[in-house]
């Protein structure tokens, strides 16, 4: 009985494929996935949205006080973007570590998991007209942010 060999029955141990290697490098794109969406803008979104479910996160900017009522979240973050920052790889050595509002919002998303804070389901980044491009190259840049955050088209 024991040297006839035994075909597992079910999912295995072992993969075939190592899905996890390379996937988080990618942004996923099927929707309703679990993940929050992530915006990247010049101005805070219309009332279009519900406010209950939208976190807010000022980049080195001002706001009125009007513009962060009744959100779930308002958050500010300060900091230096330079385009040398994260410009390589997400393994660079040079580039690790680096990326202050990329480990902000991965804060953010496991306080959420973890049940400390009211719940969302959209981050709106709100930065500078020309400082756009640069936040949304660098976030996407971040394999392990891509696992909780989903970018918007």
């Amino acid at each position: 009985m024991l040297s006839q060999p035994c075909k597992a029955q079910g999912s295995t141990l072992f993969q075939r494929a190592a899905f996890m290697s390379t996937s988080l490098m990618e942004p996923r794109a099927q929707c309703g996935d679990g993940r929050i969406l992530l915006h990247v803008c010049a101005s805070v979104p219309d009332n279009k949205y519900n406010k209950q479910e939208v976190a807010l996160l000022f980049v080195n900017l001002k706001e009125t006080k009007e513009q962060t009522q009744q959100w779930a979240h308002v958050w500010y973050w300060k900091g230096v973007l330079s385009p040398q920052i994260g410009r390589h790889s997400a393994q660079c050595l040079c580039c690790t570590g680096q990326a202050g509002l990329s480990a902000f919002l991965l804060a953010r998303a496991q306080e959420s998991v973890l049940g400390r804070c009211m719940p969302y389901r959209s981050v709106w980044i709100i930065c500078s007209p020309n400082q756009i491009e640069m936040v949304r190259n660098q976030l996407r840049k971040e394999g392990f942010l891509n696992s909780f955050y989903q970018f918007s088209a």
